[in-house]
This record gives structure tokens, sequence and C-alpha cells, in this order.
């Protein structure tokens, strides 16, 4: 549920218990030939009606992996494991705040699918 105030909401996008997932799969560095390459999509249904759908590409980002670890790791141990998320860059408009029951799918096609339905904690 979107606060209108923080149009972004990427603070809460992250930290609400139940508000992050991730996979189908996690792949290393080595399995993937270009990670600046990868098209992320996202689509969003709600009533069995598509309401949103948006992509967006790695090489977008606006900082390489190498420095974003390197920010990361000067105050912080990082563990095996230790899942470092970026986001993708695919805002919904602000007329297309998430409902409960929503089905929200990422695909990337190097990587796989993720669906998951929206639910109230």
């Amino acid at each position: 549920m979107r606060d209108v105030n923080n149009p972004l909401y990427l603070p809460q996008s992250k930290v609400y218990t139940g508000c992050f997932a991730f996979g189908p799969v996690i792949v290393t560095p080595d399995e993937i030939a270009d990670p600046y390459a990868l098209t992320l999509r996202c689509r969003v249904v709600r009533g069995g009606r598509e309401v949103f759908a948006g992509e967006a590409s790695t090489g977008q980002l606006k900082r390489r992996f190498e420095e974003i670890v390197s920010w990361l790791l000067r105050s912080n141990e990082i563990r095996t494991g230790t899942v470092l998320s970026t986001g993708t860059g695919i805002i919904q408009p602000l007329d297309v705040g998430l409902e409960e029951g929503d089905v929200v799918t990422l695909s990337c096609p190097e990587l796989g699918e993720l669906t998951n339905a929206v639910t109230l904690v």
C-alpha cells in the first residue's frame, strides 16, 4: 500500500515484513555473461486484468556492482549468502499502487520468473 506522501515508496519496499522476495534462482557472477545486459520485466494483474507492465535493463544502473559492493564493505561485514538488492528501476504510476489480491510477476529471460500474490500482513 503506497504512501502518497512518499511517491517512490523506496524505503518501505524492502523493510516491511513480507515485502522482499527474490528468486526464482540465485546465480553467481560467472553464470551471467554480462550483468549489465539483463532485461527485467514487471507485470501486475488485478482481478484477471493487467493493470501495469514495465521493464528496465541492468544497463540503466547508475552505479556498477563493484562500486555498490565497495561502499557496502566499508562499514559492514558481508557474509556468504548475503543478497544485495538494488531495485529494478521499474516504478508504477501513482494511480496503480499495489492492492491486496494483486499478482505481481517479475521476469528476466536469463534468470526465470517470480510470481507473488499481494497480501496484507
